[in-house]
């Protein structure tokens, strides 16, 4: 199976505007922006993401909505993704999808480096917003994992033809 493990893009501060509530904090217009560049990246890979998960936080299903589009696959708004999601519980997760064997999950920090972490037995991943690490796991167990490829948001965003590519652009394949 491979995972793609997707932070969600720029959002909002929380602020009197939102109640200060994590969960209906939105993408600022940056964000929405650079992450439809983004999502051309993702496309352009030819990943074949065949289902998206994300995350009921607002940003989180904002920035799914933009790559399921833009990948043509079916949106999952699934509660277990909140932040605080572990490798196990998204192991869970991948369970109630098992005809799919090309899963992208878009989440938040620091959770997508912890579970990156458990999944491939090691090894620091740095999620900035819009970042990306697929990872292929044999089995739905723990340290099963091997990392495909880690894209930070601009090497996304240069690999549509539309992004900054003078920072943050190592990607390991």
């Amino acid at each position: 199976m491979i995972v793609g493990l997707l932070r969600h893009a720029v959002a909002e501060d929380a602020s009197e505007s939102t109640g200060f509530q994590d969960d209906v904090r939105a993408l600022t217009i940056e964000g929405d922006a650079k992450m439809r560049i983004a999502a051309d990246g993702i496309q352009r890979l030819g990943l074949d993401f065949e289902v998206v998960l994300a995350s009921p936080l607002l940003r989180t299903i904002q920035t799914a909505q933009i790559v399921s589009q833009r990948i043509d696959a079916p949106l999952h708004v699934v509660e277990r993704l909140r932040p605080g999601l572990d490798a196990e519980g998204l192991l869970d997760v991948l369970l109630d999808f098992p005809d799919a064997n090309r899963v992208l999950v878009c989440g938040h920090q620091p959770d997508m480096s912890d579970v990156a972490y458990d999944l491939l037995r090691g090894g620091i991943l740095e999620f900035k917003k819009g970042a990306l690490a697929v990872i292929e796991i044999g089995a739905p167990r723990l340290g099963t994992g091997v990392l495909k490829a880690h894209y930070p948001p601009s090497a996304l965003r240069a690999i549509a033809g539309g992004g900054d590519t003078t920072s943050d652009t190592s990607i390991v394949a």
